[in-house]
C-alpha cells in the first residue's frame, strides 16, 4: 500500500540527512560565536543604513522650522527706506554657513548648481603661499545650513577655483595651487576624483586660476578650460577613461623673448592668466585678463595669437572678467590696487 513507501521514503531521508551531519566538521564554541557576533553586526550596519535617510529628512525639517524667519526674509523682504536712498542699497545677512572642519582655511571659489538652486559648492584653500595647507570642497544646501551634505577633502594641495557641469549637477571640476586639475562626481565617489592629472598629463606648473565647462566637442566629449599662472589656458576632455590636454593658448609677453642665463639663451616669457570668460552666443570667443591687468580677446581657432588686447588702468586683476549680455560687448574687471570697475567695448 502506499502508506508503507510513504514510511519507508521518509526513514531514507532522515538516513541520509545523519549521513551528511557526520560527515560536515562539527563548529567550536568560539567559532560559532564569531559567527553571532558577525551576523549581529551585520544587522546593525543594516539598521544605522536604512535609518540615513529617514534622518535627513528629519533633521532638514528641524532645520527649516528653526529658520523659517530666515526663509521668509529671503523670499520677501523689502527694505522701504531704499526709495529715499537714492543710489544706495540695504543687504540683508540670511545665513552663515561654517564647518568645524574649514576653521583654519579660507574661502577660494563659490559655484552654485545649475539644477538645485538651493545647493552651492564651496572651496577651500589658503592664499599664503608659503605656507599651504590642504583643501576642501564643501556643498551647502539653503534648506539645511547647520551641516554641509557633502565633503570633499583634497589632501594633496588647496582648493583655488572649482566649476559645476551645466547639464550633469554632480559633476564639477576644481584647480589646485599646485597646478592639478580633478573631476569629481559627488554621486559615484567622495574619497577620490574620478580623472586627476599629473605632471605627465599636462597639469599646471603653477596654481590654476580659474575652470570652466563647455560644450561637449564634436565627438560629444565632455570638455573644460583652465587657465593659471604659468601662462597657459588648457583644454581638457574626458576620453572615456582618460583626462586628455591640448594648449588652447600661450600668454607670451608683449616685449617678446629676453635674454637669460648662461651664453645669452633667448627664453620666452608669459604672462600670469588670472581669468577668463567665453562669449554667450559666440563658441569660438573668449576673453583672458591677465594678472598684469591686460585683458586679451581670443579664438579657439589660434593658440599663439590674440584678436585684441586691452591695456587696463586699474592695476593687476584679482575679480574674474567676464562679458556683458548687451548689444555692444563689454568687458568688465576689478582692480587690486584701485578696488574699481572697468568696462571695454570692442
Amino acid at each position: 500500500t502506499a502508506l508503507p513507501i510513504h514510511d519507508t521514503y521518509v526513514e531514507d531521508l532522515e538516513r541520509q540527512e545523519k549521513e551528511k551531519e557526520k560527515k560536515q566538521p562539527r563548529m567550536s564554541s568560539k567559532d560559532d560565536s564569531k559567527k553571532k557576533k558577525t551576523m549581529t553586526t551585520e544587522f546593525q550596519s543594516d539598521d544605522i543604513s536604512r535609518l540615513t535617510k529617514p534622518a535627513k529628512i528629519i533633521e532638514r525639517m528641524v532645520n527649516q522650522n528653526i529658520f523659517d524667519d530666515i526663509a521668509q526674509d529671503f523670499k520677501y523682504w523689502e527694505d522701504t527706506s531704499d526709495e529715499f536712498k537714492g543710489n544706495q542699497g540695504t543687504l540683508l545677512p540670511l545665513w552663515r554657513f561654517s564647518s568645524p572642519k574649514t576653521r583654519k582655511l579660507t574661502v577660494t571659489s563659490v559655484a552654485w548648481n545649475p539644477k538645485y538652486s538651493d545647493l552651492m559648492a564651496v572651496g577651500f584653500g589658503s592664499y599664503v603661499f608659503l605656507n599651504q595647507v590642504s583643501g576642501m570642497v564643501l556643498f551647502y544646501s539653503l534648506k539645511n545650513p547647520s551641516y554641509p551634505e557633502f565633503i570633499i577633502e583634497t589632501p594633496d594641495s588647496g582648493v583655488l577655483c572649482l566649476d559645476i557641469h551645466p547639464q550633469h549637477p554632480t559633476l564639477f571640476a576644481a584647480g589646485f595651487y599646485d597646478g592639478s586639475i580633478a573631476v569629481y562626481d559627488i554621486k559615484q565617489n567622495l574619497e577620490s576624483p574620478l580623472y586627476r592629472c599629473d605632471v605627465r598629463s599636462g597639469q599646471h606648473l603653477d596654481p590654476v586660476w580659474e575652470v570652466r565647462w563647455q560644450k561637449n566637442d564634436f565627438d560629444d566629449n565632455l570638455n573644460f578650460y583652465s587657465v593659471g599662472a604659468d601662462g597657459r589656458v588648457v583644454n581638457w576632455t574626458i576620453v572615456k577613461n582618460e583626462l586628455r590636454y591640448s594648449d588652447a593658448l600661450l600668454l607670451k609677453m608683449p616685449s617678446g623673448p629676453t635674454d637669460s642665463g648662461p651664453g645669452g639663451i633667448r627664453v620666452q616669457r608669459y604672462e600670469h592668466g588670472r581669468c577668463f570668460d567665453f562669449h554667450p552666443t559666440r563658441d569660438d570667443l573668449y576673453i583672458v585678463g591677465t594678472e598684469d591687468g591686460r585683458i586679451l580677446q581670443c579664438s579657439k581657432g589660434y593658440s599663439t595669437k590674440y584678436i585684441e588686447a586691452f591695456s587696463s588702468q586699474l592695476g593687476r586683476l584679482c575679480c574674474p572678467v567676464e562679458y556683458v549680455p548687451s548689444e555692444n560687448i563689454c568687458l568688465v574687471q576689478c582692480g587690486l590696487e584701485s578696488q574699481n570697475m572697468g568696462s571695454y567695448s570692442n
